[in-house]
Order: structure tokens, then sequence, then C-alpha cells
């Protein structure tokens, strides 16, 4: 219903910012109305939750990595010592951060007595994502910086973190309404702010992976309700992120090399 909406005249962009009671009553309605739909459709939207969530959570690493290039091109262009010395400062705290915390996860997911081999692989293998990020970054043919470079790591680290600890542990807008508007104004019509379209997906996906979530993505190790997200399934959905958040990362900064007739 929200595509194709490029200025605040559109009557949907009422509909999106308005509307309330009618929203909730609706809401409320397809609440209760899950009750009783015939178990293939929950089957259906389950197999759908899978790939969305998987979708949701490449969208996350695309906006992190736009958030690093963007906050190392604002402190570059201010071309002062003082910002370059912030984005060194920065950079040193991160990869302190990623490979001191890498070795608590040692500490926590490799208990002496016990075989956790796979465990320790993660856990090397986050080590050596975060040394060829600098290495690649820094190398003189790659225009890259330490700053993008140090907080993927530390976002890496975090989800091999996330990833370790859901095979062992026990156990989401904001809008103006308008209103009061002059007739007068409607032919001066105002872009929107944001892809209406985009939010939508955006919750719509978000919405997938929070039932993965509580379901320990439908493969949860334990019938107990106290066990959230639990499950190899849960592991390797974010250790397999991981990865790919580095496979992102790294293609960003190859790219150029590989198609340079190509701007990016």
């Amino acid at each position: 219903m929200m595509i194709g909406v490029k200025d605040q005249n559109d009557k949907r962009d009422a509909w999106h910012h308005g509307g309330w009671i009618a929203k909730i009553i609706i809401w409320v309605v397809l609440i209760v109305l899950m009750f009783f739909l015939p178990n293939i459709v929950i089957t259906i939207y389950e197999t759908l939750s899978k790939f969305g969530s998987g979708f949701f959570l490449f969208v996350q690493v695309i906006l992190l990595l736009d958030f690093t290039y963007r906050w190392n091109d604002a402190w570059v262009e201010k071309d002062e010592q003082k910002w370059y010395i912030a984005l060194l400062s920065v950079s040193v705290v991160c990869y302190l951060a990623t490979y001191s915390f890498s070795g608590v996860l040692f500490m926590w997911f490799n208990p002496s007595g016990h075989d956790c081999g796979l465990n320790v692989f993660f856990i090397v293998m986050t080590m050596i994502l975060a040394f060829a990020f600098a290495v690649v970054a820094l190398h003189p043919q790659v225009n890259g910086s330490l700053l993008p470079a140090s907080v993927i790591s530390v976002y890496c680290a975090y989800l091999c973190y996330s990833g370790l600890s859901s095979s062992s542990k026990p156990l989401l807008e904001e809008g103006e309404v308008e209103s009061g508007k002059d007739d007068k104004k409607e032919s001066e019509a105002r872009p929107v702010t944001y892809s209406y379209t985009f939010f939508h997906l955006t919750f719509a996906l978000a919405s997938m992976y929070s039932a993965m979530l509580l379901t320990g993505w439908t493969s949860s190790t334990s019938d107990s309700s106290e066990l959230i997200d639990v499950g190899w399934t849960s592991v390797w959905v974010r250790i397999c992120t991981e990865w790919a958040t580095a496979a992102l990362y790294i293609w960003t900064l190859l790219a150029p090399l590989i198609l340079p007739d190509r701007e990016f």
C-alpha cells in the first residue's frame, strides 16, 4: 500500500502517520485470528520467516557498514589533527576490545577438561578476521581506513559471543502526525523524508526475526519456556552472519580494485 509514496500530498501519507485507533483494532483482530488459522498457514509463515530473518540480518549488516563509512568520512573531512587522533584512538580502543573480548570468550566457552574444538575454531576465526580487516584496509592499493575495520571487528566479536552463548546459555518508528494543513498549499508537495516501503518492509522482517528468536529458529533443544533462542540453529545463524559481515566488508574494500570502471 505504501509503494511509490513520493510526497506528503499523497493520501497514503495520512494512512501512514494517522489512523492509530483503526490500526490498533486491526492489530488486535489479527492476533485473535492467528489462533483460528490452520497449522499449514503457520508452517508456511515459519518457512518464510527463516528467509525473512536472514534478509533482516543482512540489512543490519549493510546499515552498519554504511554507518561506519559515514562516521569515518565525517571525521576525515574535518581535516584536522585532533580528528585524526580521534580516529586512531577509537580504532585502537575497538581493536583492544575485540581481542580482549576474544580472550574472555576462550575462558567462557573453552573450559579445561572439555572438548570444545568448534568453539575454539569460531573464536580463532574471529580473531583472524579482525586482523585481516586491518591488513586489507591499510594496504597501499586499497582506499580503506582503520576505523571501519575496527568497528566491524567489534561487531564480529559480538556475533561470535552471541552465537556461542546460544549453544550453552541456560536458559523496535518514530513519525510525525501532520494536521491542519491549508488546502491552498496542496500544490506545494513536500517530499517524504524516508521511504515508507523500506520502513514497513524492515519492520515486517524484524517481526519474522523476533518470531525465530522466540522459537529458537523452530528447533529449540528444550521444551522449557525459559530457554529462548537456544540451539545449534541459532549458533550457525549468528556465525554465518558474522562471516557474511566479514565477506561484505572485504568486498567493499576490494570492489573498486576488481571493478575499476564502476563507481562505489
